[in-house]
């Protein structure tokens, strides 16, 4: 995600026009999807790390190399994936009383925001991972919390091309090494400038663990529930993986 509300996909996942123009699109419907479901814990995954130094002991360039490192790669997405598209400062979804979403910078406290996406064609499946890193646990507690209201609070979300709907949290008990971790399922409907209609479904995988926070959310065709939940559960538990290595590369707290 940006800072500012992502445009919505100006074509369906499988678009007439060029390889290219299908991958832009596929980069722009999950990132879109994450803005809005993030609000219930995005396949966006997070995990939260307390580093040394200060409360958060980490500088700008610390969280970037960290954020980079932790983020998933299409190799950990799976044969077939490609892409690897990167975006820093990746902003926050916001869902409101009414259930419309929109898009916000980074709160107070974000240390550094990172997102990677990677994309599948056959079967056309779209992943993004998200990596925040924040200044203390505090705030990452609070970044889960208001994920966790939003899908408690609104099962249908929408915006003004786009729906999320039937949302709802699923079960996250196969992974570990997190804090804590939430898991969501849901649909997600974008209609563009001509009136056509794509729907996906989606699974956004979250954990915690200290002050950092990773997500992974995995979108493809209706039909394909099961298999976007198994996807970025797995990917979040490797997320995790990469960010206990890092964890245990970083210099001893003098």
């Amino acid at each position: 995600m940006t800072s500012q509300p992502p445009g919505p996909p100006s074509g369906p996942l499988h678009p007439q026009p060029s390889e290219a123009d299908e991958r832009r699109k596929k980069r722009r419907l999950v990132t879109w999807i994450a803005a809005g479901a993030a609000a219930v814990v995005i396949v966006v995954v997070v995990v939260v790390l307390l580093l040394p130094g200060g409360e958060s002991g980490q500088t700008a360039t610390d969280a970037q190399k960290l954020a980079k490192a932790a983020a998933a790669t299409p190799g950990d997405w799976g044969p077939g994936f490609s892409g690897g598209n990167e975006s820093n400062g990746v902003g926050e979804p916001a869902v409101g009383a009414d259930c419309k979403v929109s898009q916000h910078s980074d709160r107070t406290g974000t240390v550094y925001s990172f997102e990677r996406d990677s994309q599948r064609d056959n079967p056309a499946t779209a992943g993004a991972s998200q990596v925040r890193v924040f200044d203390k646990p505090d705030t990452a507690k609070s970044f889960l919390k208001d994920d966790e209201s939003s899908v408690q609070r609104c099962p249908n979300q929408s915006s003004d091309t786009d729906r999320w709907e039937n949302i709802r949290q699923s079960p996250t008990e196969q992974l570990s090494g997190f804090d804590e971790s939430v898991a969501e399922d849901g649909t997600y409907i974008t209609t563009d400038q001509n009136g056509q209609k794509t729907t996906q479904v989606y699974t956004i995988a979250t954990g915690r663990s200290g002050n950092v926070t990773l997500s992974a959310t995995a979108a493809g065709d209706p039909g394909n529930e099961q298999n976007m939940h198994t996807m970025a559960l797995d990917v979040l538990q490797k997320m995790q993986k990469h960010l206990a290595e890092q964890k245990n590369a970083l210099p001893p707290k003098r």
